[in-house]
């Protein structure tokens, strides 16, 4: 009864993560007229302890993705737009800067673009930029406080003043503080940018603090991100010790918080910087609920499918289980 309760405990699940994405990717780079909206990775993960699911979440697709590299499949970098185009891009700048590091005195950050009705418009940050910061400031103000002012612009900084720590990847951190920054190593905001096609994104949630926007990143990334990820089975003597340690530095920067649902519920929650991210801490909870994700025993199915300890399926859908049959009552490889 308590391993029962302990498995329903897990259920209830929610995240802060919300990835802006581009409606199409070319070459993992944002279709230029694209339709931009925010999604939830985590709106695609699903669990049911007992089921066979072929829809276990973005990281089974990432590893279906993996799986096409290594054969040098001509559909791979297809196959990374379509995926791009359905859950987003990696994040991976999130993982390689700090948080923007602003001059003294100074605490907004004048956008370069803003997104309308689903479309993304660039704006000048010395005009428009400085006009939206103002208004989004003043609406969150509580009525009767000193209106945003001409003289407020010192507190925000152009885009130009903005510099970056790079994150210290040869250190792991062991200590509460995270990944490291490194201490001899900041760039400005127009080196950091490059390659990943970012821009300042107007952001009123945050409080007019303009946050860092993706148009692209390098299909190398892709490839060396894919060559790392876990891949199952996770219980390998000889891979084992290399896949923990990676998981552990993936895992060490998500925060757990807490939410509330509708009706004022308060509710446990994760917070994470990134689809990667993301996929790794569902690579953990199926670990922890021990579940597993397996592929497809058919040899020309690249799905991987999420079973439970119960579960005993070679195959991600009872339609394949049967095609395997019939194949091996020939004579043939499933």
């Amino acid at each position: 009864m308590g391993q029962a309760w302990d498995r329903r405990r897990l259920e209830p699940f929610a995240s802060r993560i919300s990835v802006w994405k581009a409606g199409k990717y070319l070459d993992l780079r944002a279709v230029q007229g694209a339709t931009w909206d925010r999604t939830d990775p985590f709106l695609y993960y699903h669990h049911h302890p007992a089921k066979r699911e072929i829809r276990a979440g973005p990281h089974a697709v990432f590893l279906r993705l993996r799986k096409l590299l290594l054969e040098g499949d001509d559909h791979f970098l297809t196959a990374a737009d379509v995926f791009a185009s359905k859950y987003g891009l990696l994040g991976h700048f999130h993982h390689a800067y700090s948080a923007p590091i602003l001059p003294k005195h100074k605490r907004y950050i004048s956008p370069e673009a803003v997104i309308e009705d689903g479309r993304l418009k660039l704006v000048d940050p010395t005009r428009e930029g400085l006009e939206l910061v103002a208004k989004a400031v003043d609406d969150s103000r509580p009525p009767g406080w000193r209106r945003f002012t001409r003289t407020d612009d010192a507190l925000v900084a152009m885009p130009e003043e903005v510099r970056f720590a790079a994150k210290d990847r040869l250190r792991y951190a062991d200590d509460p503080s995270g990944r490291p920054l490194s201490t001899s190593r900041s760039e400005s905001w127009e080196e950091a940018r490059t390659g990943y096609e970012a821009l300042f994104l107007f952001n009123p949630e945050r409080q007019a603090k303009s946050s860092v926007l993706v148009r692209s990143e390098s299909i190398f990334i892709w490839q060396s991100v894919l060559l790392d990820f876990p891949t199952p089975p996770l219980d390998t003597e000889e891979r084992w010790p290399f896949w923990a340690q990676l998981m552990n530095e993936w895992l060490v920067d998500i925060s757990p918080m807490v939410t509330r649902e509708q009706g004022g519920k308060l509710a446990p929650a994760w917070r994470c910087n990134s689809l990667l991210q993301a996929m790794y801490l569902m690579l953990w909870l199926d670990l922890i609920r021990g579940s597993e994700l397996r592929e497809c025993g058919c040899h020309d199915c690249a799905n991987y499918y999420r079973v439970g300890p119960q579960t005993n399926s070679k195959y991600c859908s009872e339609r394949h289980a049967y095609r395997a049959a019939k194949r091996m009552q020939r004579g043939k490889v499933p």
